[in-house]
Formats: C-alpha cells, sequence, structure tokens
C-alpha cells in the first residue's frame, strides 16, 4: 500500500457493505504492523448537534 492509493475495504464493525479508503500513511515508516487509513462515507452527520 501507497500514501495516496484508494482501496475498499468491508469490516462488519464498521459498516455492512465495502466503503472506500484513502492510505494516509507516508512510506516513510516503514516496519509498522498497522496502516493510517480515512474511510469515507455518505452519513450525513449535519443535523446532529456539537
Amino acid at each position: 500500500m501507497k500514501r495516496g492509493e484508494v482501496w475498499t475495504l468491508r469490516d462488519d464493525a464498521y459498516a455492512s457493505k465495502a466503503r472506500p479508503v484513502v492510505v494516509v500513511q507516508s512510506e516513510e515508516f516503514p516496519g509498522f504492523g498497522s496502516v493510517v487509513l480515512c474511510l469515507f462515507t455518505g452519513f450525513d452527520s449535519s443535523g446532529i448537534p456539537t
């Protein structure tokens, strides 16, 4: 996986169907057992108070 790539992820704990994710972790940190991703969803949170 390289920074900026878009992948599809399915995680039953997060969503019922596959969602697009973008890799945000820099390639300058090799050797980690995890990858930092940004998940995309179509949920509209504009009506939720902050």
